[in-house]
Order: C-alpha cells, then structure tokens, then sequence
C-alpha cells in the first residue's frame, strides 16, 4: 500500500496512506505552506516525461548531442541530480558489458547448437553407409 511521509529534521509529522489523491495534494499544500509557501526552499525539480530534453538514453548509446526518439533537441541525462549532456561512463560501461554478453550467448548457443547438427549428419552419413 502506497505511504508517503513528510519528515521534518529527521522526525515523522505527517503521514498519508493509501492512493488517496485528495488526501495526498492536501499533505503537499499544508507542508508547502509550512515551508514557506509552495517551491520555497526547494530546487528547480524536474518533471518525469514533461521536459523533452531530459531523455532516457538509449541502451548502449554514448549520448552528447544526438536526438532520441524524436525529442527535438540535444539528449540530457541526469546524474546525481544535476543534468548533465554525456552519458555517464558507468552507464556507457553497462550498456556495452550487456551488448557483449548477449552477443557471446548468441554465439555460443548458435556455434554448439551447429556442431551438434553437423555431429548428427555425420552420425546418419555413417549409418547410411553401412
């Protein structure tokens, strides 16, 4: 079940549980006001699937500069929190370490499955031929 807790210096003040929406944007107006009003004291933030510069890279991709999925700008990637326009090297690493895996799978599975056939034409070859 959906719970969300405001903290206030470590301390629990308030709680909501449950998908209650109304109950939820009541929680966030009342600790906004307290905090100043609504977007004091807080960063810029960032909305998930509003901007279409902040994009999820591609898996593999090196990123800097190209478009993806017809975002219509240069693709950012977030790091840390900060929006940054090259694809971390962790995540470039990743990306590439899972291509080399799936292409040595494939290999391996295609190269034994083909001397298994070829042990086996030769098995009937020899068969037929006595």
């Amino acid at each position: 079940m959906p719970t969300f807790v405001v903290l206030r210096r470590g301390d629990e003040v308030d709680r909501v549980t449950g998908a209650d929406r109304g109950a939820l944007m009541g929680l966030v107006e009342k600790w906004a006001g307290a905090a100043g009003g609504a977007g004091a004291g807080f960063g810029k933030g960032y909305k998930l699937g509003g901007d279409p510069g902040v994009a999820v890279p591609p898996l593999g991709g090196r990123g800097g500069g190209g478009s993806f999925l017809g975002a219509g700008g240069a693709v950012k990637y977030v790091l840390d929190g900060r929006v940054i326009d090259t694809l971390p090297i962790g995540a470039w690493a990743r990306g590439w370490l899972r291509v080399a895996i799936v292409f040595l799978g494939l290999y391996f599975t295609s190269l034994f499955s083909v001397s298994v056939l070829l042990f086996y034409c030769l098995l009937l070859r020899e068969a037929n031929a006595r």
